[in-house]
């Protein structure tokens, strides 16, 4: 009874000076705990997603927002990417992807877009997926955030994930497997985590822990002689970036085939994501540097 009553009174002293810890995101309602990824989407998931606005989210088999996709009997362009890629915001048909798909019906087009990701954790999920998907073209998309990403262990609050150090002219993965954070412990134990001194106890402080050396470019190195080893052909498709920046002259250096692409038609809340109509645009662009490329005719 006593520690019943101590642990009530400690409870309600942290409900007053303790705000609630567990955060409400994509990452733990959309995705799921994952050792190597850090999260990964989950099989044949249906819900409603709250945003700057609500969304419809259906999951595939292998737990992209994506339709099932079976034998190959098309050319194959398979997009990577975070939030943009994904949807965020938007309906599923309003992606530019799906707006490609149209554009190109001779051609099967793969959204493998994960909100949140790195282009870290995008090169080790192309690795995991391309065997079986076989692209014929892989379409990375870098956003402004991704800087931050490649440098971290850990984002948005405490979600832990790999990462890539660059050393001795390779790059050296790290992180794994990923540590289980709070949003892990409060998924899988909903009504114990609505304790705040729960959620003090579990909670893993982000250490906050960045790379002295920059591994993105080496990232985008390494994923282009990927790709390329397997007979496709790879391309950084850079959003709303600089394009005098001296960082993309090391991507002529390495050979690594991009374009840039921008849009003004965002929202205005939630990491200002492309709206429909951006994601026409964005559509658009791409469509018009796969012919200039001479990809499609």
């Amino acid at each position: 009874m006593s520690l019943a009553i101590c642990f009530l009174l400690s409870e309600t002293i942290a409900r007053i000076f303790v705000p609630d810890l567990i955060r409400k995101d994509e990452r733990n309602i959309v995705y799921q705990y994952d050792k190597e990824l850090g999260w990964s989407p989950i099989p044949d998931l249906t819900l409603q997603f709250e945003g700057s606005r609500s969304i419809h989210v259906s999951n595939n088999k292998n737990g992209f927002r994506d339709i099932d996709h079976g034998k190959k009997l098309k050319k194959r362009i398979a997009f990577l990417g975070d939030s943009f890629v994904w949807g965020y915001d938007v309906e599923s048909e309003d992606r530019f992807t799906n707006k490609l798909q149209k554009q190109l019906p001779g051609w099967e087009i793969f959204n493998l877009g994960i909100s949140g990701y790195g282009s870290d954790q995008e090169y080790l999920l192309l690795q995991k997926w391309f065997d079986n998907i076989k692209p014929d073209v892989v379409i990375c998309c870098f956003t402004l955030n991704d800087w931050q990403d490649n440098r971290a262990n850990s984002r948005y609050g405490g979600y832990f994930k790999p990462y890539f150090e660059y050393d001795n002219f390779k790059l050296i993965k790290k992180g794994v497997p990923v540590p289980k954070g709070l949003n892990y412990y409060s998924g899988k134990y909903p009504l114990i985590f609505k304790s705040r001194i729960m959620q003090l106890l579990f909670n893993k402080k982000d250490p906050g822990f960045r790379l002295s050396v920059d591994p993105t470019i080496f990232i985008f190195d390494e994923m282009n002689k990927y790709v390329t080893s397997k007979g496709s052909k790879f391309y950084l498709a850079i959003t709303d970036q600089n394009k005098n920046d001296s960082a993309w002259m090391m991507l002529d250096f390495f050979n690594v085939s991009h374009f840039f692409i921008s849009t003004p038609y965002k929202y205005n809340s939630h990491g200002n994501h492309w709206t429909p109509e951006g994601h026409r645009n964005i559509s658009f662009q791409i469509y018009q540097n796969l012919k200039r490329e001479k990809i499609i005719y």
